[in-house]
């Protein structure tokens, strides 16, 4: 009875026979069940078993009351027995687990013993007396105790639960600094995986194996039926934003901004052929139908065929006017979609390359195109908010789909053509009867933009990839989570100098802030600073305030010494990725992807101003050195100059063709430095509005860039991973810098000129030192298994013992 209430759900025998600790014999199993079933206790449906949902109520009230009593006295039975949350249960039954048996042990745990040092204290004797029985050892009393900690927010660096059986025990999002779990056996064990933020997700033709790649460069395959991760391709040097299966079931093919597209032998785990000859980033592939041709489009501007088996360049397409984002061949193979930056829709003859139509009523980029299985619609979305439906007959739109408050990345078809699945930066994902135009579900649950979406061939199951770094599975018939597969990096999205020069502060992925000392490397403070990742820190002038910005929408104040939150600054409705004291130290600036710039009066705290103009979002903003000016940039491709007294904008500068990233003054004022995704960076006469320099160089999009102290020289980093020095008056790149493995999001420089940082994601702040251009130092916390002892464990498989050694476990 006790499982049938902490599964939830209608459970097999064999998955009961399963659960049971100490194991019973078949027959003992079915002569209780069939006890049960005479008495109305339990319900049976085909061959499976649950509980009416008064009497699981009951039973789950039982359970709670019993363990909040065991581990008052330390008299363990249930708590040994039965899992109180299971690591392989559909993601929706393990929440209702959690909230509804996890959760009200610990609001009683809380409420008898009252404080977190008294918690603990019962906790840690609870895990000695475990320790010295041979009985509790094997059970499930080890898992359930990893839990609790875990759900009460307890740290147990350096704890031993070594020699130990460890059950059902959940081990994401937890630190295991120096853990010892020496000679245990794990049994269904749930650890977060190596991967980065998913850029795309497909599933094989069989519908059971998912792949996903990242901005880690890394494509891994998995089973899904166990979520086990079953291949990593490795070979790629920039994010891979494409794949697709080839229709053999042998094959993998990847496009890469590292200008390539890679053919992979699944058997043996290797990459085949490269295709090399953009002379840009690859953003995207398709496949024939009948497998033999591979498209790919291209920052670049083109398009061209390649040979799947030869690797041979068989054409190459021009037409569009920027960067082409996605190709999508029709069902019989004839035609080929591509959308663009250029905000149009070219339909090609496949045969003979020519371009049969353009479309071009978006107003802005054209994102992820995809042909219906039937062959009779085209979906494009895009970022202009909507997803056109194109009447392939005759190329009319006969629907535009609303809905979504943020940039569209892709979408697809259902195999039987009846939905359509789309994903957006707004988090969330929409299933469409899209002839119709009708949105019948929103499914929410991802924290960050999500860049994928994608149908099984069942049309059962739709997988989704997101920034937040999760693979989601959800069910389609009752938009139901089932299967949340997390994995960690750490990127470092901002660093900057404090005014002396001596501290460094940077925002994490894992929502923390640090700083560190700039010349001896140490962590000198570190605390959780947003609910999600920080995008942004500032420091005031007086030295001891620090702002930051953060994916929660949230701008914070703190004092860093102490880790106090001195303001929490709250009116933002997107992440906040630009901030800017005032050189008097009264406002902070701060600019947000809900396209709006406020400014808030530090003193009092409040919001004086909401500066609205730009139509896109707002990465970046910069106080001119008088205080009176403030520019922004945003991915409208603009940059504006405000006038701060008045609130209105006074200056538009035009002349960069993608995402303003960085905009800062030097230091008399005169000039303004911007870099781009357009792959430049552009020196500007603040004055006059005139751009004087445009620095080409870089093989990418160009994140971060800053002045040096003599108003000359600037640095800039970017998605190439280089970071380039130049003369701004001569345009002349005078060094590159490189060690970083991954993007470049931010460079600064230090007061006296003499050093520079640059954040990346790659999880590291590096320190260069200026005249000899070497890194003095690589500064990284601490990964979430440093010091993790799994020196003879068992129960592991190959793939999870590599992963949590690349997590810091020995």
């Amino acid at each position: 009875m006790y499982w049938l209430a902490i599964e939830r759900e209608l459970t097999s025998l064999q998955a009961l026979g399963e659960n049971i600790f100490p194991s019973v014999t078949m027959r003992e199993l079915l002569e209780a069940i069939a006890s049960l079933q005479r008495r109305s206790l339990i319900e049976k449906q085909s061959s499976s078993f649950t509980q009416q949902p008064v009497i699981m109520e009951y039973v789950s009230n039982l359970l709670i009351e019993q363990v909040q009593a065991e581990i008052k006295t330390e008299q363990i039975s249930l708590f040994h027995k039965f899992a109180l949350i299971k690591t392989q249960s559909k993601d929706f039954v393990r929440e209702s687990q959690l909230r509804l048996i996890v959760n009200p042990i610990i609001e009683g745990l809380r409420s008898y013993f009252r404080t977190e040092a008294n918690i603990r204290k019962k906790l840690d004797s609870l895990l000695h007396k475990i320790r010295r029985s041979d009985e509790f050892r094997l059970g499930y009393a080890a898992g359930n105790l990893i839990n609790l900690y875990r759900y009460l927010g307890l740290d147990i660096a350096g704890y031993d639960f070594s020699e130990l059986t460890i059950r059902q025990a959940l081990l994401q999002d937890i630190n295991l600094h120096d853990v010892n779990f020496s000679e245990s056996e794990f049994v269904h064990p749930l650890f977060p995986q190596t991967f980065g933020g998913i850029l795309a997700v497909r599933f094989s033709d069989a519908g059971k194996i998912l792949a996903a790649s990242d901005t880690n460069c890394q494509i891994q395959l998995w089973e899904i039926a166990n979520r086990r991760r079953i291949l990593t391709l490795q070979g790629h040097t920039n994010w891979v934003r494409r794949i697709v299966f080839h229709r053999d079931g042998k094959r993998l093919v990847s496009a890469s901004d590292d200008g390539t597209v890679r053919i992979w032998d699944l058997s043996e785990a290797s990459c085949k052929k490269i295709l090399s000859g953009h002379a840009g980033s690859v953003y995207g592939i398709a496949l024939s139908p009948n497998g033999e041709l591979i498209a790919s489009t291209s920052d670049d501007g083109t398009i061209r065929f390649w040979n799947a088996d030869s690797g041979e360049c068989l054409r190459i397409l021009k037409g569009h006017l920027s960067g082409v984002l996605s190709p999508s061949f029709s069902p019989g193979g004839k035609l080929l979609a591509t959308g663009s930056f250029d905000s149009t829709i070219r339909i090609w003859n496949v045969e003979d390359g020519t371009c049969l139509r353009t479309l071009t009523e978006h107003k802005n980029w054209v994102t992820g195109l995809s042909f219906s299985p039937d062959g009779k619609w085209l979906a494009s979305p895009s970022c202009d908010r909507t997803i056109r439906i194109w009447r392939v007959a005759d190329w009319k739109c006969i629907r535009v789909l609303e809905g979504h408050t943020g940039w569209l990345w892709g979408v697809d078809w259902s195999p039987d053509s009846n939905l359509l699945a789309s994903c957006s930066v707004d988090c969330t994902v929409k299933l469409w009867d899209a002839i119709a135009g009708k949105c019948l579900r929103t499914l929410g649950g991802h924290k960050i933009q999500i860049w994928r979406v994608a149908f099984s061939p069942d049309g059962r199951t739709i997988a989704t990839g997101g920034e937040d770094q999760t693979i989601r599975l959800w069910d389609v018939e009752s938009g139901r989570r089932t299967i949340t597969m997390a994995g960690y990096t750490n990127w470092v999205r901002d660093a900057i100098f404090s005014l002396d020069g001596k501290v460094i502060a940077a925002g994490y992925k894992d929502k923390c802030l640090r700083i560190w000392d700039s010349n001896s490397g140490e962590c000198l403070q570190q605390f959780q600073a947003h609910a999600q990742g920080v995008s942004s820190v500032i420091f005031h002038l007086n030295g001891e305030w620090l702002a930051s910005g953060g994916h929660d929408s949230i701008v914070k104040v703190w004092n860093w010494q102490s880790g106090e939150c001195l303001a929490v600054l709250k009116g933002h409705s997107n992440e906040v990725w630009g901030l800017a004291f005032s050189p008097d130290g009264r406002l902070l600036a701060s600019s947000s992807f809900d396209q709006t710039i406020r400014l808030w009066d530090i003193e009092n705290k409040t919001c004086l101003k909401v500066l609205l103009g730009h139509s896109d979002r707002i990465p970046t903003l910069a106080f001119h050195p008088n205080g009176k000016i403030l520019a922004s940039g945003s991915d409208d491709c603009t940059i504006k100059l405000w006038n701060i007294t008045e609130g209105n904008c006074y200056k538009n500068l035009n002349g960069h063709t993608a995402r303003v990233g960085t905009v800062t003054f030097n230091a008399d004022g005169t000039r303004l430095l911007s870099a781009s995704l357009d792959r430049t960076l552009k020196i500007w006469d603040v004055g006059t509005g005139e751009c004087l320099q445009t620095l080409q160089g870089h093989a990418n999009w160009v994140m971060g860039a800053a002045f040096f102290p003599d108003n000359r020289t600037v640095a800039s980093g970017g998605c190439d991973r280089a970071i380039k020095i130049w003369d701004s008056y001569t345009g002349e790149c005078l060094h590159t810098l490189t060690g970083h493995t991954n993007w470049i999001w931010t460079v600064a420089i230090s007061p006296d000129g003499q050093k520079l940082i640059s954040a990346s994601e790659d999880e590291s702040v590096r320190i260069w030192d200026v005249g000899n251009r070497n890194c003095l130092s690589v500064l990284k916390p601490k990964r979430p298994y440093e010091g993790m002892q799994i020196t003879g464990v068992t129960g592991l498989t190959l793939a999870q013992e590599t992963m949590l050694k690349e997590l810091g476990a020995i």
